[in-house]
Order: C-alpha cells, then sequence, then structure tokens
C-alpha cells in the first residue's frame, strides 16, 4: 500500500518528506487541451507550491 503525504500550511510538503502527496488546499488554474483526446485540469497548491496536471474523464 503507497502511503501518502497530506500537504498542509502548517506542513508544506517537500520531495525529501515523501515520494507521493495530496494537495487538498490545491487551486483549481485551467484546463488545457493539448489535443488526441489528452486534457488535463491544472493546479497549484497554496502550501508547498507545486504545479501539476490531473487527466480528465473522456
Amino acid at each position: 500500500m503507497i502511503v501518502r503525504f497530506i500537504c498542509t500550511k502548517e506542513n508544506p510538503w517537500t520531495p525529501e518528506k515523501a515520494e507521493f502527496a495530496q494537495h487538498p488546499d490545491a487551486e483549481y488554474i485551467e484546463d488545457k487541451d493539448y489535443g488526441a483526446g489528452e486534457n488535463v485540469a491544472c493546479y497549484k497548491c497554496l502550501n508547498c507550491g507545486k504545479y501539476f496536471e490531473v487527466e480528465l474523464a473522456q
């Protein structure tokens, strides 16, 4: 089982803390369409600053 670090304002995620993390306070930025049916939602974590993309269901 993979254990995910929970990124919080009091304890922001860093790569040294864990390989995998959840960012519940991440803010939605925009949707991107990369073509060929590849659409993603873009987010940025308000606690640690990590930018990430989540693939959207087709």
